[in-house]
């Protein structure tokens, strides 16, 4: 795996019920409830250079 600089600090919250969203500067980026499912491997990649962009 490749290690990468990052320019935000990831926090991971505790929810409830399965709930997993990714948020930056309060603003949703990616949410479980709202596709259903865990982000993929290249949805992944894409929210990490998201916020690391």
């Amino acid at each position: 795996m490749k290690k990468r600089r990052v320019k935000y600090p990831i926090k991971l919250v505790a929810g409830e019920k399965g709930i997993f969203d990714v948020t930056m500067d309060g603003e949703l980026i990616y949410s479980k409830a709202s596709s259903e499912d865990f982000p993929s491997a290249s949805e992944t990649t894409e929210i990490a250079n998201m916020i690391n962009s």
